[in-house]
C-alpha cells in the first residue's frame, strides 16, 4: 500500500533548499576566516557558535537531500 502522507518536494522546494545549502555553505568560510583574527574572546564565542549553527544546517540539507534521492555532485558532495 502507498504512503498517501508523504510528498515529493516541488522543483521550486528543491530549488530554493539548493540554494539554502550553497550559501549555506560560503557563510563558514568567512566564519572560520574571522576566528582566526578576531581579538575579543567573547565575539569569538559567538561567532564559534554561529559556525556550529551554520555546520549542523548544512548536515540537515544533506540528509533531506539524501532522503530526497537529489543526485549530489560530480565529485560526489552535495
Amino acid at each position: 500500500m502507498e504512503d498517501k502522507t508523504k510528498m515529493d518536494l516541488t522543483s521550486s522546494e528543491m530549488s530554493i533548499l539548493w540554494k539554502t545549502y550553497i550559501f549555506e555553505n560560503v557563510k563558514p568560510l568567512y566564519l572560520k576566516a574571522l576566528t582566526a583574527t578576531v581579538e575579543d574572546n567573547e565575539i569569538a564565542t559567538i561567532i564559534k557558535d554561529k559556525l556550529n549553527t551554520k555546520e549542523q544546517r548544512i548536515r540537515t540539507l544533506t540528509e533531506i537531500f539524501k532522503k530526497e534521492n537529489f543526485p549530489p555532485c560530480s565529485n560526489g558532495v552535495y
